[in-house]
């Protein structure tokens, strides 16, 4: 009897971490990974957003325009109902993309927002490199059959948005504390 419900004890301790390890199931989908290796899907909202130009915006010039445009892009509520808390000094997230043998940084965003009383959102303004927005850099690695794992050291507590190439507008979230 012993034996069997140690035997059916380590079964269950082996598929929990199997399962953990898996990719999402659908591409364009983003899922963390916590201290004891399940994981658990990013908050996701489709963000909205607001235009501003300066007067000198609506001025050619050869290459472009004098002025700056900004846009601001925002989702509901203050905080993600996703908290990490870095293990070992690192946040871990497996992204699900269509194509896995690109170049991690030109498929994959992550980038701080900035938060107001009940939303949170990121400015980005025209004529400036990344558009002013300043990228989390992360290191990657292949996963599975289409995904990446992406490893995040030194995360400051606040709040964080990841997209993907193609669906931009579309924020997975999460808070570090």
């Amino acid at each position: 009897m012993t034996k069997k419900l140690t035997l059916l004890i380590a079964l269950a301790c082996l598929t929990s971490v199997a399962v953990a390890q898996q990719e999402p199931e659908f591409i364009g989908n983003a899922v963390a990974v916590l201290s004891d290796s399940t994981t658990i899907p990013l908050e996701k909202q489709t963000a909205y957003g607001s235009a501003r130009a300066s007067a000198s915006a609506y001025i050619p010039i050869a290459g472009g325009f004098i002025g700056k445009a900004k846009i601001t892009s925002k989702v509901n509520g203050s905080a993600s109902p996703v908290s990490l808390s870095p293990k070992d000094g690192a946040i871990r997230i497996i992204v699900r993309v269509s194509n896995n043998s690109l170049e991690p940084s030109s498929v994959v965003n992550v980038f701080k927002l900035s938060v107001k009383k009940d939303y949170r959102y990121v400015e980005a303004t025209s004529g400036i490199p990344n558009n002013g927005i300043e990228f989390i850099s992360y290191d990657a690695r292949k996963f599975g059959e289409s995904s990446y794992l992406l490893v995040l050291s030194g995360m400051q507590p606040g709040e964080y948005a990841l997209t993907l190439d193609g669906s931009r507008e579309v924020f997975h979230l999460f808070s570090v504390k």
